[in-house]
């Protein structure tokens, strides 16, 4: 089952609210004024945006797709010590023709940290999906101003059907999809994203990225 993405930006009141009352998080409005309560529904796209504008998510999403392909070969098996382990990922990362990084090491770029709300999970909205994340306004002013210098050519940068499907990007076969997905579904949706940050940043809210 995919994981699908939120996207909420409220004011304080509401907030403490939500910590409180997690029912009223699916009763926000879809299309809302500038200073409004406001819902966004990403589904399990959030995953693309994460590939396409963030070097991070790519180095994870491909030790994904090596662990998977591990497992899959071992049907079952016990999984073997740390460094055995290691040892084999890393020789089939290299049937892939890859070569695994560590993640830990590379920061969260501010768009990895915008679309999938990196950082610490406010223990008050435990009950909303896998936990809320909160950014407080001066945090939403920061991330508009990051995703206002994204542009249409970093995402076409790393837009390659082929390597998304290799690996796994959001469970979609890309080599199968109209050659218009990224004009016509990914950048339309980030545009949304971005523009729906600054609607928060502007009436200085609160945004909460939820996953489910």
């Amino acid at each position: 089952m995919s994981i699908v993405s939120y996207h909420a930006r409220v004011d304080g009141s509401l907030l403490g609210a939500l910590q409180t009352d997690p029912d009223l998080f699916c009763a926000l409005p879809r299309n809302a004024g500038p200073a409004e309560a406001e819902l966004l529904f990403i589904d399990k796209d959030w995953q693309a945006l994460s590939w396409l504008l963030s070097a991070k998510a790519r180095e994870e999403q491909k030790h994904e797709a090596v662990q998977f392909a591990l497992m899959r070969r071992k049907d079952g098996a016990e999984k073997p010590d740390k460094l055995a382990w290691e040892a084999a990922k890393a020789r089939e990362a290299s049937e892939l023709g890859i070569e695994l990084v560590d993640t830990k090491l590379m920061p969260d770029d501010p768009a990895l940290i915008a679309i999938e709300g990196r950082g610490p999970r406010d223990a008050r909205l435990a009950e909303l999906g896998y936990g809320g994340r909160v950014f407080v306004p001066t945090e939403v002013a920061n991330l508009t101003a990051a995703l206002d210098r994204i542009t249409e050519a970093d995402m076409r940068a790393h837009f390659d059907p082929q390597a998304m499907e290799d690996f796994d990007v959001a469970g979609i076969l890309w080599t199968e999809e109209e050659p218009d997905v990224l004009d016509a579904i990914l950048i339309p949706i980030f545009n949304g994203l971005k523009a729906f940050y600054g609607r928060a940043a502007r009436a200085g809210q609160y945004v909460l990225v939820v996953h489910g």
